[in-house]
């Protein structure tokens, strides 16, 4: 998890170095902004590093001419597939990061480089030749991408928190938004409980000149561009098997110790199994809530640890059991203060 944030538009250079500190949590390994006065442009970046943890991976990262800036937040899975096809037609890279290679592919395909992407990313590209912020977010939407308008511009941000840090960014309510809530429990895209904060949909896009939204698009994913699909039948059971196999190997490139929520249940049994496959023991640590019991059954819960551990010990990976009773009641207001509006 990383953090971005900027803007576009007549904003004060300070407001980047307060959205840095409240986006810290979100990258505690480095942090750097740019500011360019003469385009009234900003944008920040706070990292959490997986991939090539050295320097040569801090963002804001511009291009070998200077032509192109990024900030981005994400894992593009197919990173090293498209590394070697630029290196195939002489593209140089300084980093091992999946950052630098998103950078080039935008160098080489324009806005045509999402249709390339695996993975889940967000992410603001300035373009100084075309004058223009390039703001996208993955297909399904696990990367958050807020957008903001004020008097003095556009503003976006990987939480909510951080556009707050703008004064001039009105604080009031959309009621559509409170009724939405109370329906569903939270506020589905791509409104928020702000009026004037919206969340970028999945799998869309948007340019940005001049404080204001020129564009905005559905973009084609990956797999739909290469014409993916599911069979049905007998063939069934081994494509998925197939597809989850591929896509929990693909998660597990990372420079940095690497470990999995187990829960006893079949989705997290399933992929500890499958990344097992890829890992030797100790590099598989895995990690479980274990509840009171007698809490659990008063809210009605069937304890996990038990099934937890039955997959542990058949996968032979290390299982690390963090107790949890009432007194994670003390941290409900920083629980609150995480979400940036409430989930029931």
């Amino acid at each position: 998890m990383c953090g971005i944030a900027g803007f576009s538009g007549s904003f004060q250079p300070e407001l980047l170095s307060v959205m840095s500190r409240v986006l810290a949590h979100r990258g505690p390994d480095a942090g750097d902004h740019l500011f360019l006065p003469a385009q009234q442009l900003g944008l920040l970046h706070r990292r959490l590093s997986i991939i090539d943890p050295s320097p040569l991976g801090n963002q804001p990262m511009w291009d070998e001419e200077g032509r192109v800036c990024l900030v981005y937040n994400g894992e593009i899975y197919n990173f090293q597939e498209l590394r070697r096809e630029l290196e195939g037609e002489g593209v140089v890279f300084r980093s091992g990061t999946d950052s630098e290679v998103l950078l080039q592919l935008y160098r080489k395909y324009g806005r045509e480089c999402l249709s390339l992407l695996n993975g889940m990313f967000a992410f603001a590209l300035w373009d100084s030749a075309r004058g223009e912020l390039f703001l996208a977010r993955d297909e399904l939407g696990i990367k958050p991408l807020y957008l903001a308008h004020t008097p003095k511009g556009f503003l976006f941000a990987s939480e909510i928190k951080a556009l707050l840090a703008e004064p001039s960014l009105s604080r009031a309510v959309r009621p559509e938004a409170v009724a939405t809530h109370i329906q569903y429990l939270w506020t589905p895209g791509p409104h928020t409980l702000f009026r004037d904060v919206v969340k970028l949909p999945p799998g869309e896009a948007v340019v940005v000149s001049d404080g204001e939204i020129r564009e905005q698009w559905q973009y084609t994913p990956s797999r739909v561009a290469k014409g993916e699909h599911f069979v049905s039948g007998e063939e069934e059971s081994e494509t998925l098997r197939d597809v989850l196999s591929r896509a929990v190997q693909r998660q597990l490139v990372a420079d940095v110790p690497l470990g999995a929520f187990l829960s006893g249940g079949l989705d997290s049994s399933l992929v500890v199994a499958l990344a097992r496959q890829h890992r030797e023991r100790h590099e598989l640590p895995c990690f479980t809530i274990a509840l009171d019991e007698q809490e659990s059954r008063r809210e009605g819960m069937t304890a996990d640890l038990p099934y937890a551990r039955r997959v542990a010990k058949h996968l032979d990976v290390p299982l690390e059991e963090l107790r949890v009773g009432s007194e994670v009641i003390e941290h409900l207001p920083m629980m609150i203060a995480q979400l940036d509006e409430p989930v029931a």
